[in-house]
């Protein structure tokens, strides 16, 4: 059944979508010129300035505190998010063939891009995240396989 394949490809992803949308670094689906779209929220990152306030941070927080201050709740909740999943029944494995797809079109499409900076950006972006994806994906189905391995044998 393709239908069926396709929805067990999309349904980790919409999940941690609107995970994300929750966390409000989205807003949503809201209406746009072309009709009904996904609306992110506009964030400049040349705009963001961190200065101090944090416990060892003196005037200015370190890069790696920053990055993993970032970073580690991101990991652990999309990997907990997904490990849930997989409890559930939901097989990761289609999944994760989809967002290696997504990352290997947007290296075709390179070849095409070089005069096309915002092109570049937003393939570079989109293999980033699919690539994320993937690890979340394949962290939760080692946890799981880990779980059950070590229930397995207490019985």
């Amino acid at each position: 059944q393709p239908q069926a394949m396709l929805a067990w490809m999309v349904l980790p992803w919409v999940v941690w979508i609107l995970w994300w949308t929750l966390m409000g670094q989205v807003n949503g689906v809201q209406f746009c010129y072309e009709g009904i779209c996904p609306h992110p929220r506009e964030l400049d990152p040349g705009l963001v300035k961190v200065q101090g306030g944090y416990f060892g941070g003196g005037a200015q927080p370190s890069t790696i505190w920053m990055t993993i201050m970032v970073v580690s709740p991101l990991l652990m909740m999309s990997v907990a998010l997904m490990h849930q999943l997989m409890v559930e029944g939901l097989d990761l494995r289609p999944y994760v063939v989809s967002q290696g797809l997504i990352v290997f079109g947007c290296l075709a499409l390179y070849a095409y891009t070089p005069i096309y900076p915002r092109l570049v950006f937003s393939l570079t972006y989109n293999m980033l995240f699919a690539s994320a994806q993937m690890c979340f994906a394949l962290l939760a189905m080692g946890w799981f396989r880990i779980t059950h391995e070590t229930e397995g044998l207490r019985r």
